[in-house]
């Protein structure tokens, strides 16, 4: 009985090692945030890892900007962002810089006079929502990187 114990044991442990540990639908992951707050001239960029278990992601990225300083003045709350992903050998894991651009990420149509920021307009504050697809149409869950800066002039 204590060797039909170890030996179901082993298996499981066995069993356990042997899953994939790439998933179908596409893993997203940030690895850093560079240039927050974005100047006027500056690029964001999102350095994110990715995990695919067909090694398929070759359709497109989504970037979608939720403004949280709206107005009722500036109403819009989010707006997205599409690119298509640059052809590249198939794998299963790798890395996608995402950058952007300060025009890319301003989302106040007339920003607000304020004094005490770096160009008298108010800051806009967002965060991005990334989401990637892959060519068999499978989307990743969303990766949300909080409090992205954009000033203003």
């Amino acid at each position: 009985m204590k060797n039909i114990l170890k030996i179901g044991a082993l298996a499981l442990l066995l069993a356990g090692c042997n899953k994939d540990k790439f998933q179908t639908k596409p893993q997203l992951k940030l690895i850093s945030v560079s240039n927050n707050p974005v100047d006027l001239q500056s690029l964001l960029q999102l350095d994110l890892e990715f995990t695919d278990k067909e090694g398929d992601v070759t359709d497109s990225i989504f970037v979608t900007k939720v403004w949280k300083n709206r107005t009722q003045n500036n109403p819009v709350a989010s707006m997205k962002l599409e690119f298509s992903v640059p052809d590249f050998p198939k794998t299963q894991s790798g890395r996608i810089i995402v950058g952007l651009s300060n025009p890319d990420l301003q989302a106040a149509s007339a920003p607000r006079n304020q004094t005490g920021t770096p160009y008298g307009k108010e800051t806009d504050t967002l965060d991005l929502r990334i989401v990637v697809k892959d060519a068999q149409d499978n989307k990743s869950d969303t990766l949300v990187v909080p409090n992205i800066y954009v000033f203003r002039s």
